[in-house]
Order: C-alpha cells, then sequence, then structure tokens
C-alpha cells in the first residue's frame, strides 16, 4: 500500500509539474524492476515528466498529456530505446479525472492482452493489475478496438510488464478518450491478481 501511495504522489506531481489538462493521458515507463535505463524517448503530444534515477536500479519516467482530450479516440505514440527486455507500462489519468483507454501496439517488444478483450474466469482482464473493477468497461459498443476498453484514473491505475529488445527502438501506441466517473473499489488494495490465466 505504501509503494501505492508513493507512486500516486510521484503521478500527480509528474502531473501538475506540467499544468497538465483536466482530462488528460499519463504514462508510465518504469524500468526499475529489470533495473532497466532508457535512451532516445520520443512522444509527439507527451511531455517527459521529471524522472526517478538511481545508478543500478533502473529509470522511471511519466509521459503527461499536452493537451486536454476530447470525447473521440485520440491516438498517441512513445518510443525509446531499452537497455534491457523488462519494462512496466502504466496507465493512468494525468489529473485525477478519467481516461479511457484502448488498443495498445507494440513493436519491437511483446505484451499480453493489449486490447484487453481476454476476460478471465475471476471476471479481470487477464494478465493486468488495476486497482479498481469500475477499470473494465466490457460488452462496449464504443470501444476502440474490440468490445473491451479501460477507463483509469490517477488514482486508479492499471499496468503490466511489457518485454523488449534490448538495443532496439520500441514503439507502443494506444487510444485514449475522456473517461467517465470510476467507482471507488470496496476494498483497498488491487482489484486484480495480475496473472496471465489464459492460454
Amino acid at each position: 500500500m505504501k509503494k501505492r501511495f508513493v507512486f500516486i504522489c510521484a503521478a500527480f506531481a509528474a502531473a501538475a509539474a506540467f499544468a497538465a489538462p483536466k482530462y488528460g493521458v499519463l504514462v508510465e515507463l518504469d524500468g526499475r524492476s529489470g533495473k532497466n535505463y532508457f535512451t532516445g524517448i520520443n512522444s509527439p503530444g507527451l511531455k517527459i515528466a521529471p524522472q526517478a534515477k538511481e545508478d543500478g536500479k533502473g529509470e522511471l519516467y511519466f509521459l503527461v498529456g499536452e493537451k486536454e482530450l476530447t470525447g473521440q479516440w485520440q491516438e498517441f505514440t512513445v518510443s525509446f530505446v531499452p537497455a534491457d527486455q523488462a519494462v512496466v507500462f502504466g496507465l493512468f489519468a494525468s489529473s485525477g479525472h478519467p481516461v479511457d483507454y484502448d488498443d495498445i501496439k507494440v513493436v519491437n517488444g511483446s505484451a499480453y492482452n493489449t486490447s484487453f478483450e481476454r476476460i478471465n474466469s475471476d471476471n479481470e482482464i487477464d494478465g493486468w493489475r488495476y486497482y479498481s473493477p469500475g477499470t473494465v468497461k466490457a460488452n462496449a459498443a464504443d470501444a476502440a478496438d474490440g468490445r473491451v476498453y479501460i477507463t483509469c484514473s490517477r488514482t486508479f491505475g492499471m499496468r503490466q510488464a511489457f518485454y523488449m529488445k534490448p538495443g532496439q527502438r520500441a514503439v507502443i501506441s494506444f487510444k485514449a478518450r475522456i473517461g467517465r466517473e470510476l467507482q471507488l473499489p470496496p476494498h483497498n488494495g488491487w482489484a486484480s491478481k495480475n496473472i496471465r490465466k489464459m492460454r
């Protein structure tokens, strides 16, 4: 719980540092679990917020949307060159107001269930970690891809470990738009188990 609180504070500070729009994208690139470092970050429409970096422990970046989202899906792209393979990729809303995300694509790397269509027997988006059950929007005719999308906010984000090809430029694209308010979860902690149950 303490780690979550620290991250939330850091994410909010990152968004505030750039006077983030009321409804805006916030992306987390976290190389600390794999002691990973990034070079050549390119993120059109997203500003790079102050990073966390410790020698030998990897880097953490927040990429914050520069413009207000609309009710229409918009595509964003983040590219970088990783020194190692493991990168935790997280999606959040920049200033606490909900944002919908869908249709993640990865070049020179791999990730699982990136359009969120695989719902497991526990009624979770398989392979992802998130805090609020309200994150999941299933059987949705207005998804950017398929029938499922997600809604995140500053305190209720979503993340997964992606695996990149070291030394090669990785490209992650996704779509985002203004989301609706998220219900508070009935308990503290994770609403998903963050494991892959489907094969």
